[in-house]
């Protein structure tokens, strides 16, 4: 950056020194021209954010986990890759309750996200009727992403820097059985059956 505003600095004071040392004889053409190259230098020097770097883009690394140690190991475990498949497995099954670690092995930051508004194509992005929203941000080479599935349903996720390149992922979680609600206890009845006769009472003797 600094470089970039010293050439600025260097390149205006050299166009007007071209302007002043122009002399009577100048023509008007080459005036103009000159006053176009002032302009442009001025452009240059005003536009810092021309050379910068974007700062959104500047890579966040998501919380290196330890498997030795983790709670609990996951349920399925995402190699991010910078070659294709970029997920690897790109498409898996597991239970609803259980979780999923992406890992990077690559040699840029990748990242895992189901937020359709940070998408290119929305399409990209799907989740279950509220199911939460997962965003990793940028995964550095040798980090790691944990998410706990708690809605069963299908997902589609991507990486916010290679969507383009068809980073794309689906998780498929099934739900759990259902538990069997207890029956009720019968309420106990006399242990002889009278086979639905009535019995009267005998009558006072």
């Amino acid at each position: 950056m600094q470089v970039v505003s010293l050439f600025c600095i260097l390149a205006k004071e050299a166009v007007l020194k071209l302007v002043t040392d122009g002399g009577p004889g100048t023509s008007a053409s080459a005036i103009a021209l000159r006053c176009a190259l002032v302009f442009l230098a001025l452009l240059l020097s005003l536009s810092p954010a021309v050379a910068q770097a974007h700062p959104d883009e500047e890579p966040i690394s998501a919380e290196v986990i330890n498997p030795e140690t983790a709670p609990e190991p996951p349920a399925a475990v995402v190699k991010m890759n910078d070659d294709m498949p970029m997920y690897s497995p790109e498409r898996l099954s597991i239970k609803e309750g259980e979780t999923i670690e992406w890992q990077n092995i690559g040699r840029v930051s990748h990242s895992a996200t189901d937020n359709p508004q940070l998408a290119d194509n929305p399409e990209h992005a799907l989740a279950p009727t509220g199911a939460e929203t997962f965003n990793s941000g940028a995964v550095l080479p040798g980090g790691a992403f944990r998410h706990t599935f708690k809605t069963p349903g299908r997902y589609r996720y991507y990486c916010l820097s290679h969507e383009k390149d068809k980073m794309i992922g689906e998780v498929t979680v099934e739900p759990l059985p259902k538990k069997k609600a207890p029956r009720a206890h019968r309420e106990n009845r006399s242990a002889h059956s009278n086979h639905g006769l009535m019995y009267l009472p005998e009558p006072a003797r």
